[in-house]
C-alpha cells in the first residue's frame, strides 16, 4: 500500500520568494505539485495561448501562462496553466486582481477532484469563466464551469447557446461545427470581451 508523503509546512514568504520546477501551488501551507506537463499538453498551451495573444489589444487583455494568482491572502496561491487578466495588470509577482477566463489543461498525473477543488478556488475570487482542456482525447474535449454551477454537466453545444450561468463540455468536432455554419449563414463569429 502506497503512503502519501506528508509535506512539511513551508513559510509563505519562502515560496513567494522561490521558484520551483515544475511549479508548485501554496495551499494552507503546504506545496501542492500541479501535474507534469506532456508534450501534447506544452503544444495544446501553446496553440491556445498563441490564439489569446492575438486577440489582446482589441479586447484589452493579457494572456498570461503560468502565473501565481493569489486566491487567499497569504494562505493560497494557484497556478493556473492560462489566464485572461485585464489591463492595467497588478504589479509586483502575483496575480491579486480577479482573471476574466482561467484555462487548465489535464496532464495525466492531474486528478478531476484536485481540479475541482482549483477551480472552486476561482470561483471563490469571482472568476467568471474557467475552462478544462483535456488533450488525451483524440479530439480534445472542453469543459466550462461558470460562476453560478457547482457541477460541470456533459455535451452541450457552447458555441452555439453561450450562457454564462450552465457550465458545459463540448469538443473541438463540435466548435468546429458550430463555426463552420455560422460562416455558411454568411454570419461573422465575434468574440465579446467578457464584462468584468
Amino acid at each position: 500500500m502506497a503512503v502519501t508523503p506528508i509535506t512539511p509546512n513551508v513559510p509563505v514568504d519562502d515560496y513567494l520568494n522561490s521558484s520551483y520546477r515544475p511549479e508548485m501551488e501554496y495551499v494552507d501551507g503546504a506545496l501542492v505539485e500541479h501535474g507534469m506537463p506532456t508534450i501534447a499538453h506544452g503544444l495544446l498551451l501553446t496553440i491556445v495561448g498563441a490564439h489569446f495573444h492575438v486577440l489582446r489589444r482589441q479586447f484589452r487583455y493579457a494572456a498570461l501562462m503560468h502565473p501565481r494568482t493569489q486566491i487567499a491572502e497569504r494562505a493560497r496561491y494557484r497556478v493556473p496553466d492560462l489566464m485572461l487578466c485585464p489591463l492595467p495588470l497588478p504589479k509586483g509577482k502575483i496575480v491579486t486582481s480577479v482573471p476574466w477566463v482561467v484555462i487548465e489543461i489535464l496532464s495525466p498525473d492531474d486528478k478531476f477532484p484536485e481540479q475541482f477543488q482549483r477551480f472552486r478556488d476561482y470561483k471563490q475570487i469571482g472568476v467568471r469563466h474557467m475552462i478544462l482542456l483535456d488533450p488525451r482525447n483524440s479530439w480534445p474535449s472542453v469543459s466550462r464551469m461558470a460562476p453560478c454551477s457547482s457541477h460541470i454537466t456533459p455535451r452541450s453545444t457552447w458555441p452555439l447557446a453561450p450562457c454564462p450561468s450552465t457550465p458545459m463540455l463540448y469538443s473541438a468536432n463540435s466548435w468546429r461545427n458550430a463555426t463552420k455554419g455560422a460562416r455558411r449563414r454568411g454570419r461573422r463569429l465575434r468574440l465579446a470581451a467578457p464584462s468584468p
